[in-house]
C-alpha cells in the first residue's frame, strides 16, 4: 500500500517501484530500531537498549529490514504496539497493533500480549494485591486469583474501559482492509490464505507435528534448495529456547509476544524462511543484551558479536547470489 503510490510518484517503472520499495523498508527499519531503543531503555536502561538494538542490527537475517520485505514495516508496528501499551496508551497501541496485522497476517497475535497487559493494569487498579508477606501458598493463590477476576468485572462498569477494549480489539480487525481488498481483486476474501496453501504449500499444522516431522526427516545441505534443512532446524530449537528464557526473565508481555511469534510459522506445515519470520522477535535481542551485559563480562558481547558477523556475511552472500536457502 505505501509501495504502490511512491512509485508511481517516482516514475512508475520497474526501477521506481523497486526504489519506493527500498525507502520503506528502510525508514520502518529506522523507525523499528527508533522504538526498540526506546522501549528497552524504558525497562532496563540505555546501556541495554544501546546493545539490543546493536544485536538485532548484526542479526544474520537484519538485512531483510532494508530489503523489499515486510518485515521492517511489521517490526516497526510491533515494537511501537507493544511500547504503546507498557505506556497504557491504548489506543495507540490498538493503531499500531493494527497496522502490524495489514502488514503481516501474523499480527493478529499481537492482541495476545496486549490483551494481557490490559487485564494486568485494570486488575492491580480496580482490587490491587493486598501484602502478602507472611501468607500461606493458599492464600496467595486466592488473592491472586480474586483481584484477577474482580478487576477487570469492576473496570468494565466503566466506560472509558470499555473504548480500551475496543481500542485492543482494532489489532486483529487490521487484517480487514486487506481481506476486503482481496475479496474485490479475486473475489476471495481469504485469497492470501488460500494462497499460502497453493503457492506456497502451506496449510495449518500443529507445532509438534511439525517438528517430529522435521526431524524425522533430515535433509543434507543444499544452497539451492528452499529448505535448507540444517539453518532451519538450528533456528527453531534457538528461538524455542528463547521462549523458555523469556518466560523466565522478561515481563510476561514480552515473553507472550515470543511465544505466539515462534509459534506461528510452526504452525504452517513448513520450516522454510524461518531465520527470516523470527527476525521480528526481538524480544531475543533484549535477552542476549542483558546476558552479555551481566557482570560486565565482554567475552559474553565478543561472542555474539563475532557470531552474529560472521552469519550475516554468509548470509548476505547468498543472498546477493540470489540463493534461495534463506528467503
Amino acid at each position: 500500500m505505501l509501495i504502490y503510490p511512491l512509485g508511481h510518484l517516482f516514475g512508475g517503472s520497474d526501477a521506481a517501484f523497486d526504489i519506493a520499495g527500498m525507502l520503506v523498508s528502510n525508514v520502518a527499519g529506522l523507525v523499528a530500531v527508533t522504538y526498540l531503543y526506546l522501549l528497552v531503555r524504558r525497562e532496563f536502561g540505555s546501556h541495554v537498549a544501546s546493545r539490543t538494538v546493536f544485536y538485532l542490527a548484526l542479526f544474520p537475517t537484519s538485512f531483510y529490514l532494508s530489503a523489499l520485505f515486510p518485515e521492517s514495516v511489521f517490526l516497526a508496528c510491533a515494537i511501537a504496539c507493544i511500547y504503546y501499551a507498557r505506556q497504557r496508551r491504548w489506543w495507540l497501541a490498538g493503531v499500531c497493533g493494527a497496522l502490524a496485522s495489514l502488514a503481516r497476517i501474523q499480527g493478529f497475535l499481537l492482541v495476545a500480549p496486549v490483551a494481557w497487559e490490559y487485564w494486568q493494569v485494570v486488575s492491580d487498579r480496580y482490587a490491587p494485591l493486598p501484602d502478602m508477606s507472611g501468607m500461606t501458598p493458599s492464600q496467595k493463590a486466592y488473592n491472586l486469583l480474586y483481584s484477577r477476576l474482580q478487576g477487570p468485572s469492576l473496570a468494565l462498569l466503566e466506560l472509558r474501559n470499555l473504548l480500551h477494549l475496543l481500542a485492543i480489539a482494532l489489532i486483529p480487525l487490521g487484517l480487514l482492509p486487506f481481506l476486503i481488498y482481496s475479496q474485490i481483486k479475486t473475489g476471495d476474501f481469504l485469497a492470501t490464505i488460500h494462497n499460502h496453501h497453493v503457492g506456497w504449500g502451506r496449510y495449518f499444522e500443529y507445532p509438534w507435528q511439525l517438528l517430529a516431522d522435521a526431524f524425522s526427516h533430515p535433509r543434507s545441505p543444499d544452497p539451492i534448495d528452499w529448505n535448507f534443512w540444517l539453518l532451519n532446524v538450528i533456528v527453531i530449537l534457538v528461538f524455542l529456547g528463547f521462549t523458555i528464557w523469556s518466560f523466565r526473565r522478561l515481563p510476561i508481555i514480552y515473553a507472550l509476544y515470543t511465544f505466539v511469534m515462534v509459534l506461528m510459522p510452526l504452525s504452517t506445515s513448513s520450516i522454510n524462511s524461518i531465520s527470516r519470520y523470527y527476525l521480528v522477535i526481538f524480544p531475543a535481542f533484549i535477552l542476549l543484551a542483558l546476558w552479555s551485559d551481566r557482570d560486565k563480562k565482554p567475552a559474553r558481547h565478543f561472542l555474539v558479536l563475532n557470531l552474529f558477523a560472521a552469519l550475516q556475511a554468509v548470509l548476505m552472500i547468498f543472498f546477493v547470489l540470489g540463493l534461495p536457502l534463506i528467503a
